[in-house]
């Protein structure tokens, strides 16, 4: 599991960089990348739902102008769906963009921790599960982890000295 995983790290002489975001991350590139949480909403969530601003051509809104109205499914089937399914098809698009500039910032190597497994493809943890799990990769996932490829250190430790132990309480 990630908290047994997570629990003992052995780092071997690598220097570990910066933390950045995503976004901050755009037009860079990096030996190794490290997402720990790749688990975002793939849609707007609960009380971060926007106002959309929309217009109608039937009464009473007509008569309004634009109108203020929470983005929630519950928009579906009423005058405000065309904006509801405007604004899903935006937020999913940009959670996608998101996950690619993500997966594409590494040279060597690449390690991505998410809980996905819902076939409903709320979060992008789900897509990465049910595309890896509906792929020719299937057969590398052991235990719920697929190990693709090796990591390869730049030196090993000299002499038998083992490698600095840290320990996450947290995270």
């Amino acid at each position: 599991t990630m908290n047994h995983f997570c629990s003992q790290i052995h780092i071997a002489s690598v220097d570990l960089g910066g933390r950045l975001t995503i976004q901050k991350s755009k037009g860079l590139q990096f030996k190794f990348v490290l997402i720990p949480f790749c688990d975002w909403s793939m849609n707007h969530e609960g009380f971060k739902n926007p106002l959309l601003w929309v217009d109608s051509n039937r009464a009473p809104f007509n008569e309004l102008g634009k109108v203020a109205v929470k983005y929630t499914s519950d928009l579906k089937n009423t005058l405000f769906e065309d904006a509801y399914r405007n604004e899903y098809t935006k937020v999913h698009l940009d959670n996608l963009n998101l996950l690619y500039v993500a997966f594409t910032r590494a040279e060597h190597g690449l390690i991505v921790f998410t809980k996905g497994k819902d076939n409903k493809l709320t979060t992008v943890g789900d897509l990465i599960y049910g595309s890896v799990g509906n792929s020719a990769l299937q057969e590398k996932i052991k235990n719920g982890i697929l190990e693709w490829g090796e990591v390869q250190f730049a030196r090993e430790p000299a002499g038998g000295e083992e490698p600095e132990m840290i320990q996450l309480t947290g995270y």
